[in-house]
């Protein structure tokens, strides 16, 4: 008798726990929901010239409220990774890990945030941005990515990323593709999405290659203008 009770209250015990994990999920789901991501902003340092890479990412979102729970994440590729970021200048939180490299963690909208939009930063370090190899180098950044749905706003470039690069340091290739040189010694590139990471390809040497995508680009010239020869070449035999 006493086991069949000592049975009925563990698993009755087990139910409220699961029930409270799905009404605690589905809280902070609704809570997340209810803001939205109008734009994300990149900007990455790599000029420690140690293979590090300091990272700041500035969220704007809109239509919240105060305290409600923001899930961000981020995924790591090979040794390109972080456990911890700061949040606001507050003070580091920890990341913790998802599935394989997927790392995880919940912010909270602060006390002064209104309906109408805010700014949130967070800042990292990627100790191991930056494999070099005899003068040739491949970069990855991983980027924290705020888990909501996008608003309605009609923003066309809603993630704009700005790396500032050693003087030295030429780029041959990236991907997402489309970064180009900007001011200075930075580089920079404009997505209508948030991308999981930016990660290009150059020389620390200062000398510039030709990358896969360029060679990509000049077939495609070549194959354009020699179709455009052709087609020239046949409305004249047209004419004559």
């Amino acid at each position: 008798m006493g086991l069949t009770i000592w049975r009925g209250a563990v698993r009755c015990a087990l139910l409220c726990g699961l029930v409270c994990d799905v009404f605690g999920a589905s809280l902070v789901a609704q809570q997340a929901a209810e803001w939205s991501l109008v734009s994300t902003r990149m900007a990455a340092d790599l000029t420690a010239d140690d293979g590090s890479a300091v990272i700041r990412m500035d969220y704007f979102l809109e239509g919240g409220r105060p305290g409600a729970s923001i899930p961000v994440q981020m995924l790591g590729f090979d040794a390109a990774t972080t456990d911890e970021m700061n949040v606001d200048g507050r003070g580091p939180i920890v990341l913790w890990p998802a599935s394989g490299s997927l790392r995880a963690a919940t912010v909270l909208a602060p006390a002064t945030a209104t309906s109408e939009g805010f700014s949130l930063s967070l800042e990292y370090r990627i100790e191991r941005a930056v494999e070099a190899d005899d003068g040739a180098l491949i970069v990855r950044l991983p980027v924290v990515v705020v888990r909501l749905a996008a608003s309605e706003d009609g923003v066309e470039d809603r993630f704009q990323a700005s790396i500032l690069l050693p003087p030295s340091w030429t780029v041959t290739e990236s991907f997402p593709s489309g970064l180009r040189p900007g001011d200075g010694a930075e580089h920079e590139v404009s997505l209508a999405v948030v991308p999981s990471v930016l990660r290009f390809r150059g020389r620390t040497d200062g000398k510039w290659r030709p990358g896969f995508p360029f060679l990509v680009d000049l077939f495609t010239g070549a194959f354009l203008f020699g179709f455009g020869v052709l087609g020239w070449r046949h409305l004249r035999s047209l004419a004559a």
